[in-house]
């Protein structure tokens, strides 16, 4: 085994074995953006950098923005970061809400190329000012002391503790430029070319370090340009840019099958990271408008999959149930019960059918309830046009209907009226069904409503999931209307 690679695991182990367990503790930030673009103006001409791309960037994972030079990766992490405002439009969100640029400004760090460091002062007295400036006279000097300690020995710096920063190396500058940052642990890291000039091994170590800070909980971003295989495997998360669309999306080890997927496959021995990046600018052919055809296609597979998992679960659900009623043995084992048993357990799942409705079912659900029992206890007497109408549109009216005519439908005998009571005025099941205006309702029919209702509301929970994972359609509606408002007070003027 030879030198680099024993450093390469000795730094592996290094940084398995450290915590920050003294740092403040933040929040995790999930960050997400739809139908991002980004003009430049120059004079009268203006240049589209980044066309309308979508993404999400998740806490405790390691993400690299790739791309060829001047596709936009370094425009889409400034815009990220807040650094780059005028010109930019679409939907950036933190944990699904729309980002508070203020707020956000104090919860990221942004790590630039360049290191800015103070030359004269040594590694430890650059933390140790750091964190009395960052952490503030709140927190005490033995508490402060220790965030110190474990900072340098996360980032291998306890040889270099003091070495003037003149003097470090360049992988020693860089993790001392990420030790800075991360004294008030943000939960969102944005990092510019962290391994520009570095060797293999310093870049080894400072991507293994990242991860390691990723997987405390913390949103790490970086932009690269042409990493090696080794530190590509590493990353969770790999989003290429080019030409300012997304190329792909995705892990770093599915990189090899989307590019074989689309009659692209990758040399046995080439690196994953080079052969993309090379496929984006180009060389082998304009193969961008297929890639992300590709990525957009992918991203429909993953929500038909979630919808599918969605209605898997419902069915397995369903069959839990009918082993209980099977495995208990009733005496109610006729076919009314079994269809009141059955058309229950659908009205219940179909109620409770998307999990994320907590704020829409109810008022949903409480007209459907209402248009449910309109004109029982009227007879037959059928009730307005407009009010037929609607309640034809309540798949709880026909669950109703259902349950009723499965308990007291044909060819149910008539009720048995207690011995210490003189009259029972529902004793007659088709005097109470006629009351309840239901005498001509059909247990087909019923079955068949329940099917399209729920039909449905699949169709449209698919077509919101679409919308949803799509570019921000409401977004640019809402654009359009401040526009046409906009002209026609220009004309009125």
């Amino acid at each position: 085994m030879n030198k680099e690679n024993m450093e390469a695991q000795n730094a592996a182990r290094t940084l398995g074995k450290a915590h920050l367990s003294h740092l403040p503790q933040r929040p995790p930030i999930n960050l997400g953006f739809q139908d991002l673009s980004y003009t430049v103006s120059n004079g009268k001409t203006s240049k589209l950098i980044l066309r309308g791309i979508n993404g999400e960037f998740r806490s405790g994972q390691l993400t690299a923005i790739l791309g060829p030079s001047g596709a936009g990766k370094s425009t889409l992490l400034n815009i990220l970061a807040g650094y780059r405002v005028n010109g930019a439009s679409g939907l950036i969100t933190t944990n699904g809400e729309p980002r508070d640029l203020r707020l956000f400004r104090k919860l990221s760090r942004y790590i630039m190329q360049d290191d800015l460091l103070q030359p004269l002062i040594t590694v430890q007295e650059s933390l140790t000012m750091a964190a009395d400036l960052k952490l503030g006279n709140d927190m005490n000097k033995e508490r402060k002391t220790i965030i110190v300690e474990e900072i340098i020995h996360l980032l291998r710096l306890s040889k270099a503790r003091n070495t003037s920063s003149e003097l470090l190396s360049g992988g020693e500058r860089k993790r001392l430029s990420i030790a800075l940052e991360l004294l008030n642990n943000p939960p969102v890291i944005f990092l510019d070319e962290p391994t520009t000039g570095l060797d293999d091994v310093a870049s080894s170590t400072c991507v293994s370090l990242l991860k390691r800070v990723a997987r405390g909980g913390r949103t790490v971003i970086c932009s690269l340009h042409t990493p090696s295989a080794r530190i590509f495997s590493v990353f969770d998360h790999v989003y290429v840019v080019a030409d300012g669309r997304c190329a792909y999306q995705g892990t770093a080890a599915g990189v090899i099958p989307f590019l074989k997927e689309i009659n692209l496959p990758c040399p046995t021995t080439y690196n994953p990271a080079d052969f993309i990046i090379e496929v984006s600018s180009g060389e082998y052919g304009s193969h961008i408008d297929q890639m992300v055809a590709a990525v957009d296609n992918g991203k429909c597979q993953r929500w038909r999959s979630y919808a599918m998992e969605e209605d898997n679960e419902d069915l397995e659900i369903e069959e839990l149930n009918t082993g209980v009623v099977e495995r208990h043995n009733y005496k109610y084992e006729s076919t009314p019960f079994q269809q009141f048993y059955v058309l229950l357990r659908r009205m219940i799942l179909q109620t409770l059918r998307n999990r994320n409705s907590m704020f829409v079912g109810p008022v949903v659900a409480v007209p459907m309830m209402l248009l449910a029992v309109y004109g029982i206890g009227s007879g037959d007497e059928a009730p307005p046009l407009i009010w037929r109408l609607a309640r034809y549109c309540s798949f709880m009216r026909y669950g109703l209907e259902g349950l009723i005519m499965a308990v007291y439908g044909p060819p149910r005998d008539d009720l048995i009226c207690p011995a210490d009571e003189d009259y029972c005025e529902y004793k007659n099941v088709k005097y109470f069904v006629k009351l309840m205006g239901m005498s001509d309702v059909s247990i087909t029919v019923v079955f068949l409503m329940l099917f399209v209702s729920l039909l449905a509301m699949n169709l449209g929970a698919y077509y919101l999931l679409r919308q949803r994972l799509s570019p921000n359609y409401a977004f640019r509606a809402i654009k359009l209307i401040g526009r046409f408002i906009k002209t026609k007070m220009s004309l009125t003027q």
